[in-house]
């Protein structure tokens, strides 16, 4: 196997629209519609919200599986809510930091980061502000290594509302509404094709056997291959 380690992790959320037109994926995210949650005035209860719905599934460049969001959560007023009226979930350890942060989504209207803090390609947010606004969140541990404070971070996505597009060049996943920024978190997240698959996926069609590939197979190594039969197969 021939591994390059890399000194950062792109993740980001992902709009346009990539379907599977041919049929080729044979288990992609089951269909949800859009779901009106509860509305929300105060803090304590856009925590418990977020709370209920925080699912924490591993997100890195390597993962794959169904991330869809919660239902719309309908903000009145102005409320602001810090990443330290959040339960840390039990699933962070010693390896992971123990603070939660925010992550606001291009799509997410009417909300504001506060103390923001630059990681790779994103900014994190201590604390968010909302006004009169409909948003949805997903929350993750977010693979950031390396790191000083370990492997991974518990974040939690600031979605827009379920019938917002997603705008510019996103993919969009009409399944789960969610948005994704490239062909290959298209594939791994709204079509739940492997990792495999997803590297040797163009977001038409698989390229042909003897293809070059590469992909992540942890947070900071990336390895070589060769696509057969539509995934990527490493030496």
């Amino acid at each position: 196997m021939k591994c390059v380690l890399v000194c950062g992790v792109l993740v980001a959320c992902g709009g346009g629209n990539t379907p599977d037109p041919a049929g080729i994926f044979t288990d992609p995210c089951p269909a949800t519609a859009c779901t009106a949650g509860p509305t929300v005035a105060t803090s304590d209860q856009l925590a418990t919200e977020v709370d209920r719905a925080a699912g924490w599934s591993p997100l890195g460049e390597y993962t794959s599986g169904c991330m869809p969001a919660s239902t719309d959560l309908t903000v009145t007023g102005t409320v602001t809510l810090g990443g330290d009226q959040l339960a840390i979930p039990s699933t962070c350890g010693a390896d992971c930091r123990q603070k939660i942060v925010f992550r606001v989504d291009p799509a997410a209207t009417g909300v504001t980061c506060n103390e923001p803090e630059q990681f790779f390609d994103f900014t994190a947010c201590g604390s968010i502000s909302l006004a009169d606004t409909t948003v949805r969140v997903r929350a993750v541990l977010l693979d950031v290594h390396p790191s000083a404070f370990g492997n991974f971070m518990p974040l939690v996505d600031v979605l827009g509302a379920c019938a917002a597009p997603c705008g510019g060049d996103r993919l969009a996943c009409e399944a789960n509404h969610t948005c994704w920024s490239s062909v290959r978190d298209h594939c791994a997240y709204c079509l739940n094709g492997t990792n495999e698959e997803c590297a040797c996926w163009t977001g038409d069609a698989f390229e042909p056997d003897g293809a070059a590939c590469e992909m992540f197979v942890s947070g900071d190594l990336i390895a070589s291959g060769t696509c057969r039969a539509g995934a990527c197969v490493v030496e």
